[in-house]
C-alpha cells in the first residue's frame, strides 16, 4: 500500500471476527484485539458508549485502538473536551509504540488543531515519521 491510499483513521491491521462468541470471550477476559473488534462492531451498530468502553479498554495495549477510539468519538458526536483529551492521550501514546496509524491521525489533527494546538512543523514531522516507520514495517 502506497502513502496515497491510506486516508487518516484508517487501520491495516486485521481483527478478531467479532460477531464470534470466542471474541467476545476473549475480550472480557483482557484480550486487547478482540476488545478492540468488539468496539468496532459496536461502532457499526451506533452504541458509540459501549464501542467507547471497549476501545478505551483497548488502546492501552494495543495501539491502533486509538485510532479507533477517535474514529468511535467522530462518529458518535461524543466531541466533549473529556473524549477529544482522552482520544489525544490514546493517540500519543500509540505514536510513542511506533504506531503509523496513530501518528497519521494525531497529524491531522496538528494541521487542523483539533485537540491540540494548530501546529504545521508539527504534523509534517509525524507524518515523516509515519513514514519511515511504515516503510520500515512494509519492508
Amino acid at each position: 500500500m502506497d502513502d496515497t491510499t491510506f486516508t487518516p483513521g484508517e487501520i491495516t491491521i486485521p481483527l478478531p471476527d467479532a460477531s464470534s462468541a470466542l471474541t467476545s470471550i476473549r475480550a472480557r477476559l483482557g484480550d486487547a484485539p478482540s476488545q478492540a473488534a468488539l468496539g468496532q462492531l459496536c461502532a457499526r451498530e451506533g452504541r458509540y458508549e459501549e464501542a467507547l468502553e471497549w476501545l478505551d479498554k483497548s488502546a492501552s495495549t494495543f495501539p491502533v485502538a486509538s485510532v479507533l477510539y477517535y474514529n468511535a468519538t467522530i462518529f458518535s458526536g461524543a466531541q466533549s473536551l473529556e473524549y477529544q483529551q482522552r482520544a489525544v492521550a490514546h493517540l500519543r501514546a500509540a505514536a510513542n509504540s511506533d504506531c503509523w496509524e496513530a501518528l497519521q491521525v494525531l497529524a491531522s489533527l496538528y494541521v487542523h488543531g483539533e485537540g491540540v494546538p494548530k501546529d504545521l512543523s508539527e504534523a509534517s514531522r509525524l507524518i515523516e515519521r509515519s513514514r519511515i516507520i511504515r516503510r520500515k514495517n512494509d519492508a
